[in-house]
């Protein structure tokens, strides 16, 4: 009993030990999206009842191939899946055009 309980002190000591490496890399993340994303221009738009959705077409397609080898007398079974996923959205976000920009 006294083992596990090392152990385990053990492993919560290591994870209160990495908790600020855990930080840095969340928060690095969080900056390399947020700079991918960049400045949004108009950002705060106001947005009206009528946002919907006006269109949406998914596409899913699978492939799979079958391959029987023979070599020196062993049989080999292969097998290749595909799998490819395409989706596209059209959307009214239903925003309210203000002023132009100048």
């Amino acid at each position: 009993m006294v083992e596990y309980v090392l152990v385990l002190g053990l492993v919560i000591v290591m994870l209160i030990t990495m908790l600020p490496v855990l930080n840095r890399m969340s928060q690095s993340m969080i900056k390399v999206v947020a700079d991918q994303v960049g400045n949004q221009a108009n950002g705060d738009q106001e947005f009206g009842e009528s946002g919907r959705l006006v269109h949406q077409y998914d596409t899913t397609r699978t492939n799979t191939n079958k391959f029987l080898e023979h070599q020196a007398d062993v049989i080999t079974h292969r097998y290749d899946d595909t799998i490819s996923r395409e989706s596209e959205s059209l959307m009214n976000l239903g925003t309210i055009p203000g002023p132009p920009d100048r």
